[in-house]
């Protein structure tokens, strides 16, 4: 979630709230935005992080209709506002420039591994699209991703690997070179280690039967060749491993959690 440890801090005129207190509110119909430390910074050029991250939690009841279904405008809605408060920004589209720049190329790591209901949306993922292309960035350049090209379909989202307009397709074991880092040895996507200059973490909120919790860390055992070998310890230290992978944390920008239900 890019949270430090204990209280996370929201921003200006917000209060505080701890982890757990966050997946609680989370839950009830809502939308959770982290901004990682130095996400704003790094467009304007500068290594310096912050001391905590900043954490939006964003509801709203109507958000899903009575039949289930997401009502896409009040998600586009909830999401802008949330980039707003998140960046002090006076609309969410000033607020997704402050993010994101038009020559930026950005991926979208989402979770489809269980199918429907268990993965991430894809009105939450075309949400965030959507944000990206008001901010200048070119559909061309967003990649909406995960491990496998299966996984993103059975979830329904459109496969699109060489077409016009945003790209959306999986790994499907074209992996990187091998890296090491701390308890961390695999090879990662080339999406993030090659063709990003940025991406968007965008996981599902759900329990895990070993990590305990699947969000953003665990969201990435989907963004390297070998996840079934870094599960020990309850998935402890190898899930912050890889994220501290410097190329990967450096092009982690922000992580906007899919919560609706």
């Amino acid at each position: 979630m890019g949270m430090k440890k204990g209280a996370a801090t929201r921003r200006k005129g917000m209060t505080k709230t701890t982890r757990r207190e966050f997946l609680k509110q989370a839950a009830l119909t809502g939308v959770a935005i982290s901004g990682l430390p130095g996400a704003v910074e790094a467009v304007e050029k500068t290594t310096k992080g912050l001391e905590k991250s900043r954490v939006v939690i964003a509801r709203d009841t109507a958000v899903l209709k009575k039949n289930g279904e997401v009502d896409v405008k009040v998600l586009q809605k909830m999401l802008d506002r949330s980039i707003a408060k998140l960046t002090d920004a006076k609309s969410g589209v000033e607020g997704w420039k402050k993010l994101f720049k038009p020559n930026d190329v950005v991926g979208i790591k989402v979770n489809c591994l269980f199918g429907k209901g268990v993965s991430t949306r894809p009105e939450v993922a075309w949400a965030v699209v959507n944000g990206l292309l008001s901010a200048g960035v070119k559909a061309e350049n967003i990649i909406i991703w995960d491990r496998s090209t299966g996984d993103l379909v059975k979830v329904g989202y459109k496969p699109n690997r060489d077409g016009t307009g945003v790209k959306c397709y999986g790994d499907d074991g074209d992996w990187g070179e091998l890296i090491e880092n701390g308890s961390f040895r695999g090879r990662i996507t080339k999406i993030i280690s090659e063709k990003v200059t940025a991406f968007i973490n965008v996981p599902i909120l759900k329990t895990h039967g070993i990590a305990g919790v699947s969000i953003a860390l665990k969201n990435h055992y989907g963004s390297f060749d070998n996840p079934g070998s870094h599960h020990s310890n309850n998935c402890n230290p190898a899930l912050a491993d890889f994220s501290a992978i410097p190329i990967v944390k450096k092009k982690s920008r922000l992580v906007v959690v899919d919560a609706l239900r």
